[in-house]
């Protein structure tokens, strides 16, 4: 019985050796993966001292590199690993809130946009999402989110905006003729309405029984 207790602690003990150990050479993979990518992405998510530091911390840990000074290189890399996996965490954590609330706005948007309309835009933000999810790394910013965040604010004017149901032979311009008492406002008419058309680069192809949201 005393055995059994001796091979149990031993046992327990190599696991608890190789766990850490693990858990350690996660953190300086993680950590030198991420002073190796392509960071812009952290700017939005870190406060501009923040990200100063890391772009200082990753030009300084390059620089080594391209010297020759591998262990200098490496010294700074332990030095600093713990605060800046720590801004890291943060940023992503943020990054992940973003991500989430912009799901939930997709799906609103679904329901009011064709899907042929946001294809694109969809495809955009799940390459972000993959993007993130296989590098662990914010990808650099693009435009997706503004996109997503226009779209969802137009949805949910759309709720509460005066309309317009299109009859035979309207244009926008006659609408806004009709409407506003000027041709001028059938730029913004189409600005607010291009995401629902069937051709949105063609503002003269509109159909009779369509609903415009007027400005």
């Amino acid at each position: 019985m005393q055995i059994n207790k001796k091979c149990f602690l031993a046992v327990y003990l190599i696991f608890s050796i190789a766990k850490c150990f693990s858990e350690i050479c996660m953190n300086e993979n993680t950590f030198r993966n991420f002073l190796e990518s392509n960071i812009s992405g952290y700017k939005t998510y870190l406060s501009v001292e923040e990200f100063s530091e890391l772009k200082t911390l990753q030009e300084n840990y390059f620089y080594l590199l391209k010297a020759g000074e591998t262990k200098l290189a490496e010294n700074i890399l332990n030095l600093s690993k713990e605060k800046y996996i720590s801004l890291k965490n943060s940023a992503d954590e943020k990054f992940s809130l973003q991500i989430e609330q912009t799901e939930n706005r997709l799906k609103i948007i679904q329901k009011k946009f064709p899907d042929n309309s946001i294809s694109k835009t969809q495809s955009e933000f799940l390459k972000l999402k993959l993007h993130f999810s296989d590098t662990k790394i914010v990808p650099p910013q693009n435009s997706v989110f503004l996109e997503i965040d226009r779209l969802y604010n137009f949805a949910m004017i759309e709720k509460i905006a005066e309309k317009y149901v299109v009859k035979k032979n309207d244009c926008l311009v006659k609408i806004s003729e009709q409407k506003f008492g000027t041709y001028k406002k059938w730029k913004s008419i189409y600005e607010l309405n291009k995401n629902k058309m069937p051709w949105p680069e063609n503002p003269d192809l509109i159909y009779p029984d369509m609903i415009l949201v007027l400005p």
